[in-house]
């Protein structure tokens, strides 16, 4: 089973190889959940992590989810993310 500190590393990793955005996306360390055998790891531009500047948030980023068992790692829909209330 991987660790916290580890699956936070995998969902980082997992953000910095997508080029999902194009401002980079961070973990937002701060509101990870873990539940059930996953980790879900909130992300978004690092200015909008640490500052809070609404003018700098990513619209549209839902969690990273990392299998604790596996750490694949994949983001949530929409539906998921609301389901889980996330």
């Amino acid at each position: 089973m991987i660790n916290t500190t580890e699956a936070i590393r995998l969902a980082q990793k997992f953000l910095e190889a997508g080029h999902f955005a194009e401002v980079p996306l961070i973990v937002d360390e701060a509101g990870v959940v873990i539940r059930d055998g996953y980790l879900f790891a909130p992300c978004n531009s690092e200015e909008f992590i640490r500052t809070g500047n609404l003018r700098a948030m990513v619209i549209g980023c839902t969690p990273v989810e990392v299998d604790l068992n596996t750490g694949a790692c994949r983001f949530l829909s929409l539906d998921e993310t609301m389901e889980l209330d996330l």
